[in-house]
């Protein structure tokens, strides 16, 4: 058998600490251990250095007072700010959104489990759901407001690239 040897780093099932893209690959609306709603999440992370490699880290939103912040840094994360401001966001809203999720690491203490990834928290900056919406309502009004070659300066200096 052929293989490329690799270092400690790329074979780790561990992302280190630090800001990467996600997907929401499932989502499922339950009550936590206390009969509060919850919604858990399922994500699919993508390493920023080495292609292909990705990890599954789950997320379990729930109005604690504690954690509160990630039910609005997740929503505004992947374009559901309006759902967010209405007080309510279902599991097929999130399915196939993308984001952006700071990750850490959850180390078991009594060494029973192996070290994992959580989210402690999402970057609320534009994903490109976000950009594409922001893009497409410049571009309506351009159209609808006579305002000529300006908005068209205006839209150009949005492009992500």
């Amino acid at each position: 058998m052929l293989f490329t040897p690799k270092t400690e780093k790329e074979v780790s099932p561990l992302f280190e600490r630090g800001d990467y893209k996600f997907k929401v690959i499932d989502a499922l609306e339950k009550d936590d251990r206390n009969g509060n709603p919850m919604l858990q999440v399922k994500m699919q992370v993508f390493h920023n250095v080495i292609p292909g490699k990705t990890n599954i880290v789950d997320l379990w939103l729930t109005n604690n007072p504690n954690f509160e912040f990630l039910i609005r840094h997740f929503s505004y994360s992947i374009g559901l700010a309006e759902s967010y401001e209405k007080g309510s966001l279902s599991p097929e809203q999130c399915i196939d959104r993308i984001g952006i999720v700071r990750l850490g690491i959850s180390v078991d203490k009594n060494h029973k489990y192996p070290d994992r990834n959580k989210a402690v928290d999402f970057i609320c900056e534009k994903n490109e759901d976000n950009v594409m919406h922001d893009l497409m309502t410049k571009l309506h009004s351009s159209h609808t407001s006579n305002v000529g070659d300006s908005a068209t300066t205006q839209l150009n200096d949005d492009l992500p690239f």
